[in-house]
């Protein structure tokens, strides 16, 4: 498995499961043709209240 292919499951499981997130880092970058010379990537989520 790839990153990128790793990464597309994270973010299919967290929309399955209805978790907010937000995708940030070199990757966001680079998908939006800002080219960084990092690859990684951060995934911000929102903790449920309570």
């Amino acid at each position: 498995m790839t990153s990128a292919q790793a990464l597309a499951r994270v973010i299919e499981t967290l929309e399955h499961e209805g978790v907010a997130s937000m995708l940030v880092g070199a990757v966001a970058s680079n998908l939006y043709g800002i080219p960084r010379a990092t690859n990684d990537a951060e995934q911000l989520r929102q903790e449920a209240a309570g």
